[in-house]
């Protein structure tokens, strides 16, 4: 939560006041770099089969650069609360995928954590300053 947090906030800073594209990129380099002595010791069958190399590209663009490069123009466009009651969505989206597509049922705590996002999110909504 708290790290969500901080994602919003400094995101939506970046994305405002300077080149939020750029600034996408020296983080995502610099979070690689910091993570490549950690995760060095496993990455020898990635570069040793140049299949399993362009697939794990493949998964590092569609899963982090992405979504966070659209993640940083949508932020610049709309405002901070539009925003994030449009990804208080992504839980109901990835039930809804996991469910009908990967036939993923899932538990009674995931369902709560659904219910109570949802709930929140219709709480805000109400509040009657709430545009």
């Amino acid at each position: 939560m708290l790290g969500y947090l901080i994602y919003m906030y400094v995101g939506r800073r970046i994305a405002v006041t300077g080149n939020g594209l750029d600034s996408l990129a020296v983080g995502m380099l610099t979070g690689s770099l910091l993570w490549l002595p950690i995760a060095g010791m496993s990455l020898g069958p990635i570069f040793s089969n140049q299949r399993i190399f362009w697939l794990v590209m493949l998964v590092a663009l569609l899963s982090s650069v992405t979504p966070y490069a659209m993640d940083t123009v949508i932020m610049r466009r709309i405002n901070a609360s539009t925003f994030a009651l449009l990804n208080s969505l992504l839980p109901a989206t990835s039930f809804v995928v996991g469910l009908v597509i990967l036939h993923q049922v899932p538990t009674i705590g995931e369902l709560a954590g659904l219910v109570l996002i949802t709930a929140a999110v219709g709480l805000v909504g109400m509040r009657p300053n709430a545009k």
